[in-house]
């Protein structure tokens, strides 16, 4: 039941953050601004309900998409403690990507601090490329290809926080010396996320 509270806790805390978000940063009125900007007025109201209806689905298909990823990556290190000849229950592992997806929660907190209090004045493009501490905030995106920003956008320092937490909990429940953590995480999961990568890249190059 532990689990089921974490990722009751973590849905509903990015719900939370995510209705913060779209209120502080008057996220509807952004998105009826650009879709104005982009398509007739006789279809606007449409297309803007539209957009809306999809809002309103994301957040009842979130705790199926929390449920799927990190299922995926506990199957992952399962995998990568087979490499050593350890084991650790499924649930544990299951409950150790519950909690260090907490950390994904940062950068849009860390969103909602910059567009509310630092850069006030702000497009919905401007919000859309933001992904702070990522290896696109330090250099120039506008110049690269749709199909390599993905995976400038995704390295972040979150992402190295979230492999080092992972490294931390699995060492803590397996209580042995050797730092057997950071490396079930570098021979599985980042392999996987390597892999994961590639796929974005080769659905945007064939699809752009």
């Amino acid at each position: 039941m532990r689990n089921f509270h974490y990722l009751l806790i973590l849905s509903f805390s990015f719900f939370l953050v995510a209705e913060i978000s779209k209120y502080t940063l008057n996220f509807n009125s952004l998105l009826y601004a650009d879709i104005s900007n982009r398509f007739e007025t006789e279809n606007l109201l449409e297309i803007f309900d539209k957009a809306r209806q999809w809002q309103i689905a994301g957040y009842f298909l979130l705790p199926l998409a929390l449920i799927l990823k990190t299922t995926i990556v506990a199957g992952i290190l399962a995998l990568g403690l087979l490499f050593f000849n350890l084991r650790i229950p499924f649930k544990r592992l299951w409950r150790i990507t519950l909690i260090s997806e907490f950390i994904f929660l940062i950068p849009k907190i860390v969103k909602i601090i910059y567009f509310g209090f630092i850069k006030v004045k702000f497009t919905l493009q401007d919000l859309q490329n933001f992904y702070p501490l990522s290896l696109s905030s330090f250099i120039d995106a506008t110049s690269l290809s749709d199909w390599s920003l993905y995976p400038l956008r995704a390295t972040d320092i979150f992402e190295l926080v979230y492999c080092i937490l992972m490294a931390y909990l699995i060492d803590k429940e397996l209580k042995l010396k050797g730092h057997f953590g950071i490396k079930i995480v570098i021979s599985s999961y980042i392999p996987a996320l390597a892999i994961w990568f590639a796929m974005i890249m080769f659905f945007v190059l064939n699809n752009s």
